[in-house]
């Protein structure tokens, strides 16, 4: 049957399964919602506007995209843009009703991801001096202020700090006032105190970069800046280009959090779509983004206790909530400002493949959460998720202690035969707890086959592949490890961190020509009961200082020898393969 693409006729229309067109113009959102047990949806090809979160709740729903997209965000119309005050410099007035939701975060014009403008050295340089900090955030006398024009920037100025070095946090300016002959820097809380009395000791008010200052006139090629009132109403967009008119270009915000959440149901499929402009803004509010490592968040200021504390994934603007059962296969998540695709609450049998992601702000796919490891009901618990034969790249755009793939406690979840490149940090991380908790439902999870390559260019202390506490059967098989650029320090490329224990690592590769980075990194005697064998590595750095953990038929392959044929075959096959396999 088919039937026409509007909400009433899906409301009137008989509960067997429907098949429905889905035309561009019409509301992706309430037909998508309005979704019936056993409805199969055809979109048109071509770009669909999502205007709030499409929500799947019926069972055995199917939604064969076409090659089309579904949009999270909206055009800023060409006309609203006029020359700015010199050469290059653009503005568009986005105080109207109509464009209340312009991002802060993001802007894609033609496609391309818009860069913040960074402060430079010089500020980071003044206020990472500990004579300037304090609990409200830094007071810096006029004079030295005046340098950078501090005492100008808007309250969306946003300090990041990279502490520890594998952890990255954000938190925004409040407001700053002039208190005698100083100026003070007051940032938003509780962001600013969780920054400074993060968990683990690992607290720091000592930025790293500073982006956002609303000095238009500073910014340079393909730089923004959407500057807002106190009250954080959109006012004025800017954008510096030499070479993009954008009244000629196509200019879009992301505007919603979530563009689609399946929750509550069993059987839903999704193929052949494009998923874009998710927003993320969040971490321009109170609470900000206080990072602990690998998304995992923290909301409240505890400073030693590494124990007591809860952490909760970074979100994603594809969320599958107490679900089982559902595919997402040749699909493409991109340009989104929070992760790609996250399962929580619950999920069984949720399968990623034959996808692609890149340009996404955090993590391509996330699974389970951080606090669930006394979890007993297996209807709660993250159960057998597979993500195979995907593309992921240019992730972590934004928010780059985020990995490639990351999970909490999960079982039997597959990690196979994926590509992974041109990361800022780890590709994979899987696990929590550290060697704090010793048992959880955590088990018989596998991370084989994949090709990660070029990873943790900007952050350090993680690895291509990177586990966490007790994972009993489980294992890393097949993978092929590399890099031909610059890795940042510490960590390996195979690491098994605090508390790792019952992992088979075999069958593996790793090559780093010139890199000072270990091969394996099995670093201190909380790692216990871990196989290594039959890898092959141009390299003998590594550590080996876990307890009950074994290590044989290791081959070193010198830098300009020839690999061995069985090395050979192992790169052969780790990575994506044809669709049908």
């Amino acid at each position: 049957m088919k039937l026409a693409g509007t909400v009433a006729a899906l409301l009137c229309a008989p509960s067997f399964g429907r098949e429905i067109l889905v035309e561009v113009g019409e509301d992706i959102s309430g037909l998508l919602s309005a979704a019936q047990d056993g409805d199969v949806f055809t979109l048109q090809q071509g770009r669909h506007f999502a205007k709030k979160t499409i929500e799947i709740n019926a069972k055995n729903v199917r939604i064969e995209g076409n090659s089309s997209e579904i949009s999270g965000g909206f055009v800023i119309p060409p006309s609203v843009w006029k020359q700015g005050s010199k050469a290059g410099l653009w503005q568009a007035d986005v105080s109207s009703s109509t464009l209340s939701d312009v991002s802060p975060r993001q802007l894609y014009i033609n496609g391309v991801r818009c860069q913040r403008a960074s402060a430079g050295s010089g500020p980071v340089s003044l206020l990472g001096d500990k004579s300037t900090q304090r609990d409200f955030g830094y007071s810096i006398s006029s004079d030295k202020a005046d340098q950078y024009n501090i005492g100008s920037w808007g309250n969306d100025t946003e300090f990041i700090y990279r502490y520890p070095q594998w952890s990255e946090s954000r938190c925004t300016v409040d407001h700053i006032n002039k208190q005698g002959s100083d100026i003070e820097v007051h940032m938003t809380q509780p962001c600013f105190s969780i920054m400074s009395n993060k968990p683990c000791n690992q607290g720091s008010k000592t930025p790293y970069d500073i982006e956002n200052t609303g000095l238009v006139n500073s910014l340079t090629e393909g730089q923004f800046y959407l500057d807002r009132d106190v009250s954080y109403k959109p006012r004025t967009l800017y954008f510096f280009s030499s070479s993009i008119d954008p009244r000629k270009a196509e200019a879009i915000s992301p505007k919603l959090d979530v563009v689609l959440l399946v929750a509550n149901t069993t059987n839903v499929t999704w193929s052949g779509v494009t998923f874009e402009h998710g927003a993320y803004n969040v971490p321009n509010s109170d609470t900000g983004f206080v990072e602990q490592q690998s998304g995992a968040l923290v909301l409240k200021p505890d400073p030693s206790s590494c124990n007591s504390s809860e952490w909760y994934p970074m979100p994603s603007n594809i969320v599958v909530e107490h679900s089982s059962v559902v595919l997402f296969d040749r699909v493409t998540v991109r340009h989104m400002g929070a992760g790609g695709i996250q399962t929580k609450k619950g999920c069984q049998h949720v399968t990623i493949q034959n996808s692609n992601f890149y340009d996404i702000s955090g993590t391509a796919v996330q699974v389970g959460a951080y606090n669930t490891f006394a979890e007993s009901n297996p209807n709660d618990q993250e159960l057998y998720t597979v993500i195979h034969n995907n593309t992921i790249t240019n992730v972590a755009a934004e928010f780059r202690g985020t990995c490639g793939v990351q999970g909490g406690y999960t079982a039997g979840t597959q990690i196979t035969h994926n590509d992974m490149f041109n990361l800022p940090y780890s590709g994979v991380s899987l696990g929590w707890g550290w060697a704090r908790v010793q048992h959880s439902y955590a088990a018989n999870n596998t991370i084989s086959y994949n090709n990660v390559t070029q990873f943790k260019r900007q952050m350090g202390d993680g690895g291509a592949l990177y586990v966490l506490g007790p994972q009993p059967n489980s294992q890393m098989k097949g993978n092929y490890v590399s890099s031909s650029t610059h890795i940042q320090k510490d960590g390996g490329g195979y690491y098994p961190d605090e508390g790792s224990a019952y992992w088979h690592i075999s069958d593996c590769v790793y090559t780093a020509p010139g890199q000072q980075l270990e091969w394996l990194h099995v670093w201190t005697k909380s790692i216990h009961d871990i196989v290594v064998d039959n890898c092959f590595t141009d390299t003998l750095k590594n550590e080996t200082a876990g307890t009950n953990c074994s290590y044989s038929n290791i081959t070193l392959v010198p830098d300009g020898q020839s690999w061995p044929p069985a090395a050979v075959a192992i790169m052969k096959n780790a990575g994506t393969l044809p669709p049908s396999q």
